[in-house]
C-alpha cells in the first residue's frame, strides 16, 4: 500500500553557523553567530512566487541563542536561471521561480562578513507535473497512483485511447503543490504515456510509459473467480461495499466473474451493473448462489441454486426466457435489489459479446428506484426458490384465493409466487385458473408495464419448470386465464417496462379474481398483511 503524502508545513529549512573574526563587532564579542532561512514550502511553482524570511541568532557559551534585532541580510540565487531572488529591508526576501529544477537561494547577515551564509534549496516546478506513476503495469478495473505537481486541479487523463477514471476520494496533498490521485483504468485504455490536462489548461506527459495488459481484472480464466470479501469497511460513502467502473469485457474473454463473499449470511444487498462506452453488443449479468462459473448463459445449464439474469432466470434446472433482448446499442444500468440472503456467497457473471466497458456497484441494504416504494411482505422473491423458501412459511404462503398490493422496487425485476393448483398432480385433468394485476401508481399517470407469466414444476416426478401460459400485453392490466394441471406452480410478475410501481396481485380458481382494495403508499413500507386466504 502506497504511504501518504506528508502534508507540507513552513519550517526552518537551514541553519548556518558563523563565528566572529573581524572587526565589525566589538573585538570582546566572541559569541557565535547563526543564520537561518524560513521558506513556507520546499516547491516553487512557476507562476507564483515565494517569501522566505532570514534570521540572525547570538548563541552564548551556554547554547542559548538570541535573534539580533534589525539584522541586514544580503541575498543570492546561486543559479539565476532556475530563480531569482531579490532581498528586503525587513529581513524577507522575494524568490520568483524562472525555470525547472533545484534553485539554491543563500542569505548571509552584512553586519557579520565573515559569516558563512545559509542557504535553502527549493524545487521549481511547472504547475503540472507528473514525477512518477505507480504501478508500471495493469490490467482494465485496476488502478494507477500518479505523484506530482499540481495533480488536485487535473481536469482530465488519458492513456492511449480512453480517458482514465478519477478515484474522487484518492486525492491527498496540496491542489496545487506536491500530491497524489488514483485513476481507475478503463477499456479501451493502451500501453502509451499518460497525459494530464489541468483546468487552468496545462499540459504534460508522463515521462515514463503505462503497460496496460489487454485483460480485465476479473476476467474468466482465472477459477476459482476471485474473490470480493464484503466484511470489510465501506469503500465510498456509508453504504458502498464495492464499487468499479472500469471493468470489461475484452476479446477472448466472453465471461467475467467476481464471488462476493461474507462470513456470515449476506442479508440485503444492490447490485448495480452498468454497461458503458464502448457499449458491450451482448449484455447479460447473472447473479447466482452456484458458486461455478458456466461459461455461456442462458445456453449452459445452471441446476445447483438458483440464477437471475436479464434475458431470463434458471428454475428446478430449466431456463425460464422473460423474453427480453441482451443486444443494445446504448448503454443500460439494472439494479438488483435483493433482501435477507440468507447465503454467504454470491456469483455475479457478467456476460456479452466483447469488447465493452460496465461498471458494478454493490450497496448494503435494499435500495429502491422510488423512495416511496419499499419491500413488500414477499421480499426476498425475486428467483423461484426464494418463493419455495415463502411457501414454507406459513405467513407467506399463497393461499387460493389469493389478493394482495404488492411492488416492483427496481426496474425489470420479476416478482416469483409459488402456490398449488386445485387437483390431483397424478390425474390429466386441468383446472381453470384466472391470475390478475393492475398497477396502482402514486399519481394519475402511470407508466408501468407489467406481465404475467405462470410456470409449472413437478417437484414428485422431477419435471422441470416450464412456462404453461403468459400475459405480456402492453401496460400492466393484465388478465391470464389458463387450464392448469394440479400441483405446484409459480407466478411470475414481470416488470417489461422498466418502471418500479405498486401493483395489485389476485389468483383465484375459475373465470375470475377480485382485487384487494388498493391501500395507501404507507401501507406497503414494511410487513403488509393482505388478504392471505379466503376473504
Amino acid at each position: 500500500m502506497l504511504s501518504p503524502l506528508p502534508r507540507l508545513s513552513p519550517a526552518i529549512l537551514s541553519i548556518a553557523g558563523a563565528t566572529l573574526l573581524s572587526c565589525v563587532a566589538p573585538s570582546d564579542d566572541s559569541d557565535r553567530i547563526l543564520v537561518t532561512i524560513e521558506a513556507p514550502a520546499t516547491l516553487l511553482v512557476r507562476g507564483r512566487t515565494m517569501v522566505l524570511t532570514a534570521h540572525a541568532w547570538k548563541q552564548d557559551e551556554k547554547g542559548t541563542r538570541t535573534e539580533v534585532p534589525g539584522a541586514a541580510f544580503h541575498w543570492e540565487s546561486v543559479r539565476g536561471d532556475l530563480a531569482t531572488v531579490e532581498g528586503r529591508d525587513d529581513g524577507t526576501a522575494l524568490v520568483t521561480p524562472v525555470n525547472e529544477g533545484i534553485a539554491e537561494i543563500r542569505a548571509q547577515a552584512a553586519a557579520f562578513e565573515e559569516a558563512t551564509s545559509a542557504s535553502v534549496e527549493l524545487r521549481v516546478a511547472d504547475p503540472l507535473v507528473i514525477d512518477s506513476i505507480r504501478p508500471r503495469t495493469v490490467r482494465y478495473g485496476e488502478q494507477v497512483t500518479l505523484f506530482g505537481v499540481g495533480l488536485g486541479e487535473v481536469l482530465r487523463t488519458s492513456l492511449g485511447q480512453a480517458d482514465l477514471l478519477p478515484d474522487s476520494a484518492s486525492f491527498s496533498g496540496e491542489p496545487q503543490g506536491l500530491g497524489r490521485r488514483s485513476y481507475w483504468v478503463p477499456y479501451p485504455a493502451q500501453t502509451d504515456r499518460l497525459v494530464a490536462i489541468s483546468r487552468r489548461g496545462s499540459i504534460t506527459v508522463a515521462a515514463e510509459t503505462t503497460t496496460v495488459k489487454p485483460q480485465d481484472l476479473y476476467h474468466e480464466n482465472q477459477a476459482p473467480p476471485p474473490v470480493v470479501d464484503l466484511d470489510g469497511e465501506p469503500v465510498r460513502g456509508l453504504d458502498t461495499l464495492f464499487y468499479n467502473p472500469a471493468l470489461a469485457l475484452v476479446p477472448g474473454e466472453g465471461t467475467d466473474a467476481l464471488q462476493f463473499r461474507s462470513v456470515k449470511a449476506l442479508g440485503s444487498l444492490t447490485f448495480t451493473i452498468s454497461s458503458t462506452g464502448p457499449v458491450v453488443a451482448l449484455f447479460e449479468p447473472v447473479l447466482t448462489a452456484d458458486r461455478n462459473l458456466h461459461t455461456g448463459f442462458p445456453t449452459d445449464r445452471v441446476v445447483d441454486t438458483w440464477a437471475l439474469g436479464f434475458s431470463g432466470q434458471y428454475c428446478d434446472g430449466s431456463f425460464i426466457s422473460l423474453g427480453r433482448s441482451t443486444g443494445v446499442t446504448t448503454p443500460v444500468t439494472l439494479v438488483r435489489a435483493l433482501k435477507d440472503l440468507p447465503v454467504r456467497d454470491l456469483l455475479l457473471g457478467i456476460y456479452g459479446n466483447p469488447p465493452g466497458a460496465y461498471t458494478v456497484t454493490v450497496r448494503s441494504g435494499y435500495v429502491t428506484a422510488d423512495p416511496r416504494i419499499a419491500p413488500d411482505r414477499f421480499e426476498e422473491n425475486d428467483f423461484c426458490s426464494a418463493a419455495d423458501s415463502n411457501a414454507n412459511n406459513p405467513d407467506l404462503g399463497v393461499v387460493l384465493p389469493f389478493s394482495d398490493t404488492l411492488t416492483i422496487d427496481n426496474p425489470f425485476e420479476a416478482d416469483w409466487f409459488q402456490f398449488e393448483a386445485p387437483g390431483d398432480p397424478e390425474s390429466p385433468e386441468e383446472s381453470l385458473m384466472t391470475i390478475r394485476t393492475a398497477a396502482r401508481p402514486f399519481g394519475a399517470t402511470d407508466s408501468s408495464n407489467l406481465g404475467l407469466v405462470l410456470v409449472a414444476a413437478n417437484f414428485d416426478f422431477g419435471e422441470r419448470a416450464r412456462i404453461v401460459a403468459q400475459a405480456r400485453t402492453a401496460g400492466s392490466d393484465e388478465t391470464l386465464t389458463a387450464l392448469v394441471p394440479g400441483g405446484t406452480h409459480y407466478i411470475l410478475v414481470v416488470d417489461d417496462g422498466g418502471v418500479a410501481t405498486r401493483y395489485s396481485l389476485c389468483v383465484a380458481a375459475g373465470s375470475s379474481c377480485t382485487f384487494l382494495e388498493a391501500r395507501a403508499s404507507s401501507e406497503v413500507h414494511g410487513p403488509a398483511t393482505g388478504n392471505r386466504g379466503r376473504p
